[in-house]
């Protein structure tokens, strides 16, 4: 019995620092993001929004960066604005504001130098944070495996 009442603590001391390291990694995550200067910024000639995505997505030759961001803008895909914020510019006038309730989408490639990482946080975040309110995309199939590789490769450009 007392074994048993050790390790129920035991979790909730650990599920109680889990949720502290995340909140501490989404604060600096946030502070990183605010500190860049702005020539961190990913820039394009111009990047299109929703509707313009959606005649470009047709395409199976486009390029996976645009890939990915149509499909990280897409309000009926990845829709990751919706949460995230991104270091882009200019920024489409169409889209609304990036969202800020999770993680900015910054210095991807060292937040994740190794992209089989990050595949698996964009497959089913709550493996890894069972409180992350972020979508399972390939569990729940709202993205394929091809989507998810457009996603990474726009993401690691960030």
């Amino acid at each position: 019995m007392q074994s048993l009442i050790r390790t129920k603590r035991w979790l909730a001391q650990s599920r109680q620092a889990i949720h502290s390291v995340h909140l501490l990694l989404i604060v600096c995550s946030s502070c990183l993001f605010l500190s860049l200067p702005s020539t961190a910024q990913t820039t394009s000639p111009k990047w299109p929004d929703q509707m313009e995505c959606r005649d470009l997505t047709s395409n199976p030759d486009i390029d996976p960066v645009l890939g990915g961001w149509c499909i990280a803008i897409d309000d009926r895909r990845g829709n990751c604005v919706a949460c995230h914020t991104f270091n882009i510019s200019p920024w489409p006038i169409s889209l609304p504001t990036a969202g800020n309730l999770a993680p900015p989408m910054v210095a991807m490639k060292a937040r994740f130098p190794d992209s089989a990482a990050l595949r698996s946080v964009i497959e089913d975040a709550s493996a890894f944070n069972p409180r992350s309110s972020m979508p399972p995309y390939l569990k729940h199939q709202i993205l394929t495996p091809e989507d998810i590789d457009h996603v990474i490769t726009f993401l690691e450009t960030l």
